[in-house]
């Protein structure tokens, strides 16, 4: 998990410093690193919690040397490692081994043609001065947040709204709609506002374009859930493919720089996924479990 903030727009010397201080209003997204790029009109920030590549190679905002593209990215892509052959043969060159440099270059190849080829959770932006061109991006599901607001004062968008309500403090107002389609519907974020006026949530498997001359925001939606079945696929096969696709997923998120634990209930999901992860680690993974008062309530298996 880590923090990512953005404001394109309106801004004097005198807004960095308020930039900073609303950037580490996530710090506890991201304890281990900090990084701020100002230009005019442009401020980006990011607060990492470090999973790859401790290195100054996977330091955020992290900026192209070439074309001078920057990304601040919050999320993790699974598959960098077969994206990275493929980007390598295609003549880009790497300094370190994070998937957020993976990322950088395979939107600088395909911008946001990228979007369908990436296995994970990511929300994230991507800057291009040289084109003026900037593209917000959210995964298929939507875990990673991406809120934003866009009026006076120009573009901001944060992984947290508290962060923008640090910058445009007049957002600090109940969206009435948003809260009546929770309380009584059970919907969240269901017109793609949060529960602030003014500030609204990008959807999950959109990404925005954000239009720097006229300030407009244009959405597109990336990926839809499949709307085809394979009715003469049988029961044995489904099962033998539903293991292979689940085996794969939870081989591709083992992969990390620092030690991978688990949340063990008593459920079959964590067991299955602790079952799946067993043949590709080396040790005994650490499981978490939650117990409370003497052990009568509680997740122990």
């Amino acid at each position: 998990m880590c923090g990512i903030l953005g404001w394109f727009g309106r801004h004097g010397p005198e807004d960095v410093g308020r930039f900073g201080d609303a950037l580490d209003l996530l710090a506890h997204r991201g304890p281990d690193d900090r990084g701020v790029i100002a230009a005019p009109g442009v401020l980006l920030g990011h607060r990492r919690l470090s999973i790859l590549d401790f290195s100054p190679a996977g330091h955020q905002p992290m900026v192209d040397p070439l074309c001078g593209a920057v990304i601040v990215f919050n999320g993790e892509i699974y598959n960098h490692v077969e994206l990275r052959v493929e980007l390598e043969s295609l003549g880009h060159r790497f300094a370190g081994h994070s998937d957020t440099e993976v990322l950088l270059h395979a939107l600088i190849e395909w911008n946001e043609q990228a979007l369908p080829r990436l296995n994970g959770m990511w929300a994230f932006a991507f800057w291009q001065p040289a084109k003026q061109h900037l593209l917000l991006a959210r995964d298929r599901f939507g875990v990673k947040p991406l809120y934003y607001r866009n009026g006076q004062g120009g573009l901001a968008f944060a992984s947290e709204p508290k962060a923008l309500l640090a910058l445009f403090p007049e957002h600090r107002a109940v969206s009435e709609a948003a809260l009546l389609d929770f309380l009584g519907n059970n919907l969240l974020y269901a017109r793609g506002e949060s529960f602030y006026q003014g500030i609204q949530v990008l959807l999950p498997a959109h990404y925005a374009i954000y239009e720097i001359g006229t300030g407009k925001l244009r959405f597109s939606r990336y990926w839809d859930y499949p709307a085809d079945m394979d009715e003469a696929l049988s029961a044995d096969n489904a099962v033998a493919e539903f293991d292979a696709l689940f085996t794969d997923a939870v081989r591709l998120r083992l992969r990390s720089d620092v030690p991978v634990g688990l949340t063990l209930s008593g459920g079959l999901d964590s067991t299955g996924v602790l079952a799946a992860a067993s043949p590709y680690t080396e040790k005994p993974l650490t499981c978490f479990t939650s117990l409370y008062g003497e052990g009568e309530v509680g997740e122990l298996p």
